[in-house]
C-alpha cells in the first residue's frame, strides 16, 4: 500500500503530501495498525475498545472501526441480516467532527440497511451539547432514560415533550427503575433484578460487587444453584 502511494507521489506536489502523511502511520510511530490482525472479523460477534489509546491514535482507530462497522452492515444488508452495533461511551465519539458525523448519519441511515443500533452513556450532559448528538436522539425510536441530573432532564423533556408527572419517575430514580420511550409512548418501569442471580453475577460493573476470584465452571455452578 504505502509503496503505491510512494510511486503515486513522484506524479504531483498533491499525491507526494498525501505518501509522506500516510506514511506515518504504515512505516513510521504510529504503525500499530499497518499490520495484519489476529482477530477473525467473520466472527459474530467483534468488540472494539479504543479507551486506552492516546489522542492521535484514536483518531485513526475510530476511523478503522468506523469504517469497518459501515462495510459489515451493507454486507449483512446483501445476505439479508441485521446488523447489531452496540457504542458504549457513545458521548466520546461526539467530541469528534468525523466520528460525530458519522454517528449521525448511522442512525438516519442505518435502518435502511438492517441496522439495530444502540448508544449508552452516563453523561448525558456532554452528550446534549451536541447538536449532532441531538439529532440522533431524535432518530431514535427507542430510549431508556435512567437517574438524570435535574439540568439534563429538563432539556430531555424539552426535547421528548415530556410532562412533569414523567418526570419524576426519572429524577432521583432508584437503580433498576426509569423510563422507556417507544414510539411516542413513555412508561415508567421498575426492574428489581435479583442480585444473587446467575446473570447478576456476569453482568454487575460495579467496582466491588464482581467477585474476580469466581471461575466460569464456579458461574456455571452458581447458575445451577
Amino acid at each position: 500500500m504505502q509503496e503505491l502511494l510512494d510511486e503515486e507521489g513522484k506524479a504531483s506536489d498533491e499525491a507526494y503530501q498525501l505518501a509522506e502523511g500516510m506514511a506515518y502511520y504504515t512505516k513510521g510511530n504510529m504503525n500499530m495498525f499497518s499490520h495484519k490482525s489476529n482477530i477473525d472479523y467473520e466472527n459474530r460477534m467483534v468488540v472494539f475498545n479504543v479507551r486506552d489509546l492516546g489522542n492521535q491514535l484514536k483518531q485513526i482507530a475510530l476511523l478503522i472501526v468506523l469504517d469497518f462497522i459501515w462495510n459489515r452492515m451493507t454486507k449483512n444488508s446483501d445476505n439479508r441480516l441485521k446488523t447489531y452495533c452496540y457504542i458504549d461511551e457513545i458521548h466520546v465519539l461526539f467530541k469528534s467532527d468525523f466520528s460525530a458525523g458519522f454517528i449521525e448519519q448511522l442512525y438516519k441511515r442505518g435502518r435502511k440497511y438492517g441496522l439495530i443500533a444502540t448508544g449508552i452513556t452516563q453523561d448525558v450532559q456532554d452528550l446534549l451539547k451536541s447538536q449532532r448528538a441531538i439529532n440522533t436522539i431524535n432518530n431514535s425510536e427507542f430510549l431508556l432514560m435512567l437517574d438524570q441530573a435535574e439540568q439534563n432532564l429538563k432539556v430531555l423533556a424539552s426535547m421528548l415533550g415530556m410532562s412533569e408527572n414523567q418526570m419524576s419517575f426519572v429524577m432521583g430514580a432508584e437503580a433498576g427503575s426509569g423510563l422507556l420511550r417507544a414510539g411516542k409512548i413513555i412508561v415508567p418501569f421498575v426492574d428489581h433484578f435479583p442480585k444473587d442471580s446467575y446473570l447478576y453475577m456476569l453482568m454487575s460493573t460495579k467496582f466491588g460487587e464482581e467477585d474476580i476470584s469466581m471461575k466460569p465452571k464456579d458461574l456455571l455452578q452458581a447458575g445451577k444453584e
